[in-house]
């Protein structure tokens, strides 16, 4: 195998030589095709009897494998970069012979218990997200940085705004546009979106249509500018939510000082192709006074309509500082705080690097009557997302992708309720 491949590389080599399918090698190895793609795509390492697995199916040696599985390649080469120096003293400890690891080293900061009642003895440390590595943070000096304005072109078609299509108005009035709840952003180009979990308990707590019976919450995703005759068009696309996960029950390995439960959730939407945001959860990335910026949607739906008609299109980008850190500066924080003011809407929404497009965190809650707003780490997104990924596949028979709904989407020149209505699926939307 090419040694300077990751392992997530190598397992698709090994499956590619052997003329499997993701989802035929997936189903021998007792897994899920997510679960199969992230293990792919470096964004999810697996555990030790995984990886004996693995090596059992390709004849390798499992206990190469295993060592294969712990190492993360991008964290040894930065470190080695970084610190020759400590990396030479390990590495001269290394050959003296085994080092005992402690009672936390190799675990993660947090366990997660799903919906599932899955229980996870221990989740090892993952790689970051695929291309993350070749971007890393410019704490590790591996990338250079970008203009904000470009890096928000990358980031606002993963950007999410939750909404009820049901809206209350006057008598002999309809509303302008959809009532806007909360922010999320994609994290699997399966259709899989992160938001906080009190935004899914509002979406959740939704009336269903009085007639119809279908739940009212929707989700926007929202496309990039495109040229057209006589102008330009900005595809917005209103897609049905397909499921809820969330967090049942939250353990530490060890002493926490984050919230209780991390309010943290994901949805499943129906659309599939959806362009992913990477999550950075590399040690000693968040410090306080990094530049960081959020994008979202503060104060729901009254900015989209603030002139009387539907007047704005995009989510709003905001930039600031990381503030603090909990409870202290360290390696893998359990929380952290931005200088940027949340208000109504933009819970959910992605904290990201004001130089490249990767995020480190996600909106949270505000203190009330300050600019301070609490952030969950992207470590936690990670954790969780994989938790609630690895247990079960995900039903994509009846998902297009957001190109078949880009093709199958009927065109509009007119920035009114009544054209969005007639773009949405035909389930009773009130008027």
């Amino acid at each position: 195998m090419d040694t300077t491949a990751s392992l997530g590389e190598k397992i698709r080599a090994l499956r590619l030589g052997k003329g499997l399918l993701a989802k035929e090698l997936a189903s021998r190895l007792g897994i899920s095709l997510p679960y199969m793609s992230q293990l792919e795509s470096d964004r999810a390492m697996p555990s030790e009897d995984l990886a004996r697995r693995i090596a059992r199916e390709f004849s390798l040696d499992s206990d190469d494998f295993v060592f294969l599985a712990r190492r993360t390649r991008g964290s040894l080469d930065a470190l080695v970069q970084t610190a020759p120096r400590a990396a030479k003293n390990y590495l001269s400890r290394m050959a003296l012979g085994p080092v005992k690891q402690s009672q936390w080293e190799g675990k993660p900061m947090v366990r997660l218990i799903a919906q599932s009642e899955e229980t996870f003895e221990s989740l090892p440390s993952r790689t970051e997200a695929k291309g993350s590595q070749q971007n890393a943070p410019k704490s590790g000096g591996f990338r250079e940085p970008q203009p904000l304005a470009d890096v928000f072109d990358v980031v606002r078609p993963s950007v999410v705004a939750f909404a009820s299509r049901l809206v209350t108005t006057p008598p002999g009035e309809q509303p302008l546009f959809p009532k806007i709840i909360g922010t999320g952003f994609v994290v699997d180009r399966d259709g899989i979106v992160v938001t906080n979990d009190h935004v899914i308990e509002a979406l959740q707590q939704l009336p269903c249509h009085p007639i119809s019976k279908v739940p009212s919450g929707i989700a926007i995703v929202w496309g990039s500018t495109e040229p057209a005759p006589g102008g330009y068009v900005f595809p917005i696309h209103f897609v049905e939510i397909k499921s809820y996960s969330r967090i049942a029950s939250f353990g530490a390995n060890g002493p926490y000082y984050g919230e209780d439960r991390p309010d943290i959730g994901f949805v499943q939407l129906k659309v599939r192709e959806v362009p992913a945001l990477p999550l950075v959860t590399a040690s000693n990335v968040l410090r306080q006074g990094l530049d960081v910026a959020i994008a979202g949607f503060p104060r729901g739906t009254e900015p989209m309509v603030a002139y009387g008609k539907v007047s704005q299109l995009t989510p709003l980008l905001r930039r600031g500082i990381v503030s603090s850190l909990l409870p202290f500066p360290c390696p893998q924080p359990h929380g952290f705080t931005i200088d940027i003011m949340s208000q109504g809407g933009a819970s959910g929404s992605p904290v990201f690097l004001a130089d490249s497009p990767e995020v480190v965190g996600l909106v949270h809650a505000g203190f009330d009557g300050t600019n301070l707003t609490y952030a969950v780490p992207s470590i936690m997104i990670r954790d969780a997302l994989d938790v609630c990924t690895a247990g079960a596949g995900l039903d994509l028979s009846d998902v297009p992708t957001l190109q078949d709904l880009a093709r199958q989407a009927e065109r509009s020149d007119e920035l009114r309720w009544d054209s969005f209505l007639q773009r949405m699926p035909d389930t009773g939307a009130v008027r």
